[in-house]
């Protein structure tokens, strides 16, 4: 097992004060005595509860309720010290016995958050905790449910929001809310699997799991189970059985689920007699509290359980309990319909909005799977009192009435004898899943009880109501009598309590503010007598370090000093000729800057000539004929575009070798200060500089030809563009001006102003 991370240096950065930071240190190093020596961990227990109080998440982890508790707002340093104690006791896990790693987690698991638990603990140390059940004491395997309950509770309940009528969950709340509703399907995904040796939690802790969680969040129970249904899912059926008889009053909240539409299509697929019997042991539990609901929704839900009723009597070919079950439960409660379905299913089906066709040949067994289920059920008193049509849902009549009642009502319209195997007749020889299906059978005998039992109470209770009721109401006129004569020295006693209790509030909140200010002021001391004790420390030594450093900076520049004398007179003689080499330099650069003079002027001299030769481009221009066709006009453009190019390059290659030459200079230059040799001055080439001048020229004269042929053509075409509004007289009599050559975009000018054209590089 590794030591702590606080004895090396650690890549993540703690944000934190440094009291906080104190606490962790000493929490994880507990954590580690704890791990490594085997102690009790009283140390440790108490170092991470104190460094809980600190961060504002005092929890007490002994108490089992904690998981309930809401989450809490965790700030920036209560975020950085939980990743720096996860990656610390991810380190000391390694080693770590699991029974020892599952009580460190579960003191710290506030702390770390129900995230980090499914990303980083889920799959190392609860489930593996989990499988080896067996190995473990009763409160280890405890703290591993409840941390996995833990985890499973951390889904917002936005997330099963709009979600009734498909099995897609929303996954727009946040990140994290995604991976712990994957993480809780997982959890069910593996009860429905069922046991796997060596690879998945045994199935009684999933079991208890399951059963806590359906406890605080009932609904996202039925959605998962609804998400998860297969046809090897008998253990969730379980699981359901299991919930609905233990929280009967939570039945209603399958209304805002797809279980029972998802229920009945899977049962209606399915010829298992084993999941069938689950099935009908749970539809039997749910219907009366639902039956309203079951008619009026939409769309209707009566068509898929009368297909199921007719599916199941084909299954079951003889009589069965849960069969007939089924059919004094549907017959009780919607009589009418029920009627016409088994005398014409299709016409009902039809008629209740089933677009599904009906196979006539599924018409007869039907009824005759029925026939022993009818002759052992009395008449339905609705069909005597009320006229009902058969096409009329009777969910709307039991719409005030109680579950318990209900069930006991469709029980009374069965007459048992010997053909169908009464409720007492004792259960055959269990198979493969014996356990599991006796206490299936087990449950559902107790939920029976309980309805009749509570329907025997709601009887009790009316006939003992109304010959008692005269007796109550003398009871209450005496008691109310006596109650307001107590109330009245009540209220003269609360006043004199609540008088002293004011004042001994006021002294405690005197006392508490007093104790508060002493205990700030003692530790505001201790933390600056600590504070002044490491700034003394670190000053000591900065001092040590720096007299060190000192110590060599001045052995160091001795030996520097006695090195630098002997280079300065061995130098001497070559600074002497350094000096020469930068008068001769300064000299060198006289001359340059003359000969760049020279040029500037040249280039001045050519600008003009430039000028003049734009006037009389320009006055040539004037006379072009303006009749030129279109098509002639677009060829010049093209062939001036391409001269254009050429000229371009042309321009590029000369700045391109004036930039050459340059570069030759500066490269001369630099030679001959290397070789400490005076250079003899260049002498310029004149008839180089002669003969670019003057292709220069000739390039800018053949630019100036261009723009004055294009801006020409678009004036044209702006020309013949008008003509269609301008008369035939007006159109001959248009002579060119010279504000023709400019371009549409350009302001007026005055003739002495030619653009420049450099073949230099473009200024800064």
């Amino acid at each position: 097992m590794p030591p702590p991370s606080f004895s090396s240096q650690s890549t993540i950065q703690v944000h934190a004060p440094r009291g906080t930071i104190a606490l962790l240190k000493d929490a994880t190093q507990a954590v580690y005595t704890y791990l490594q020596r085997g102690s009790d961990g009283g140390a440790a227990w108490t170092a991470l509860q104190a460094l809980l109080a600190d961060l504002h998440l005092d929890t007490d982890m002994s108490d089992p309720e904690w998981i309930h508790a809401p989450e809490p707002e965790r700030s920036g340093t209560c975020e950085s010290i939980a990743e720096r104690l996860n990656v610390d006791l991810m380190d000391m896990h390694g080693g770590a016995d699991v029974a020892c790693m599952l009580r460190v987690v579960e003191q710290a698991a506030i702390l770390l958050s129900p995230g980090r638990l499914i990303a980083h603990w889920a799959h190392a140390l609860v489930f593996p905790a989990l499988s080896q059940s067996h190995a473990l004491s009763y409160a280890d395997v405890a703290r591993a449910h409840r941390l996995c309950v833990y985890m499973m509770l951390s889904v917002p309940l936005e997330v099963y929001d709009g979600v009734q009528d498909t099995h897609a969950f929303r996954t727009d709340v946040s990140p994290a809310s995604d991976a712990a509703l994957a993480f809780t399907q997982s959890v069910f995904m593996l009860y429905a699997e069922g046991p796997v040796p060596g690879r998945h939690p045994a199935v009684a802790s999933l079991d208890t799991i399951l059963s806590m969680y359906s406890e605080t969040r009932p609904t996202p129970f039925l959605h998962h189970v609804a998400l998860t249904l297969s046809p090897a899912c008998t253990p969730l059926l379980h699981a359901l059985i299991l919930f609905l008889q233990r929280h009967t009053m939570h039945t209603y909240r399958i209304t805002s689920t797809c279980l029972l539409e998802q229920l009945l299509a899977l049962l209606v697929t399915l010829d298992d007699a084993t999941v069938l019997e689950e099935g009908i042991k749970c539809l039997v539990m749910i219907l009366p509290h639902v039956p309203y609901w079951l008619s009026r929704s939409e769309p209707n839900k009566l068509p898929a359980l009368f297909r199921l009723y007719a599916h199941v009597v084909t299954v079951f070919v003889h009589a069965n309990e849960h069969v007939r079950l089924l059919f004094s439960t549907v017959y009780g409660l919607f009589p009418g319909p029920f009627l016409w379905f088994l005398r014409a299913p299709d016409a009902c089906l039809a008629h209740l909005g089933d677009t599904m066709p009906w196979d006539e040949n599924d018409t007869l067994p039907l009824q005759r799977g029925s026939d022993i289920y009818l002759e052992h059920h009395l008449v339905h008193p609705q069909l005597a009192k009320h006229e009902l049509a058969p096409d009329e849902p009777a969910g709307r009549m039991w719409q005030h009435s109680d579950p318990a009642d209900l069930l006991a009502m469709c029980q009374r319209l069965y007459v048992p004898t010997t053909s169908i195997p009464d409720r007492d007749v004792p259960l055959p020889m269990a198979d493969e899943s014996g356990d599991a299906r006796l206490r299936s059978e087990w449950r559902f005998e107790l939920y029976m009880r309980e309805q009749l039992l509570m329907h025997i109470g709601c009887l009790h209770r009316d006939r003992i109501a109304g010959t008692a009721e005269e007796e109550q109401q003398q009871q209450l006129q005496d008691t109310n009598r006596m109650l307001r004569t107590q109330l009245q020295t009540l209220q003269a006693h609360m006043e004199r309590q609540r008088a002293e209790v004011q004042a001994a509030n006021a002294r405690h909140m005197q006392w508490e503010s007093e104790l508060t200010t002493k205990l700030n002021t003692y530790r505001d001391e201790r933390r600056g007598w600590m504070l002044r004790v490491q700034e003394l420390e670190v000053e000591l030594d900065k001092a040590r370090s720096v007299t060190k450093s000192q110590a060599d900076v001045i052995s160091d520049l001795g030996a520097r000093l006695f090195r630098a004398d002997s280079d300065l007179q061995l130098a001497a003689p070559k600074f002497a000729r350094l000096q020469k080499y930068d008068a001769a330099v300064h000299r060198l650069h006289g001359s340059l800057s003359e000969w760049e003079d020279k040029l500037t002027n040249m280039d001045a001299q050519r600008d003009e000539m430039n000028k003049l030769l734009w006037r009389f481009r320009a006055m040539e221009l004037h006379v072009v004929n303006s009749e030129r066709s279109a098509r002639h006009y677009s060829e010049a453009t093209e062939r001036l575009s391409y001269d254009k190019a050429q000229l371009d390059r042309d321009v590029q290659v000369l700045r391109a070798q004036v930039a050459e030459q340059r570069e030759r200079l500066q490269h001369l230059e630099a030679l001959r200060w290397q070789q400490a040799v005076p250079p003899a001055p260049p002498a310029p080439d004149f008839d180089t500089v002669h003969a670019l001048k003057s292709r220069n020229a000739s390039l800018e004269l053949e630019l100036l030809e261009c723009r004055s042929q294009l801006e020409k053509h678009a004036m044209d075409r702006a020309q013949g563009e008008r003509r269609t509004h301008m008369t035939p007289a007006l159109a001959e009599s248009t002579l060119f001006s010279p504000n023709t050559l400019r371009t549409p975009q350009e302001p007026a000018v005055s003739d002495d102003v030619v653009p420049p054209l450099s073949l230099g590089p473009s200024a800064q």
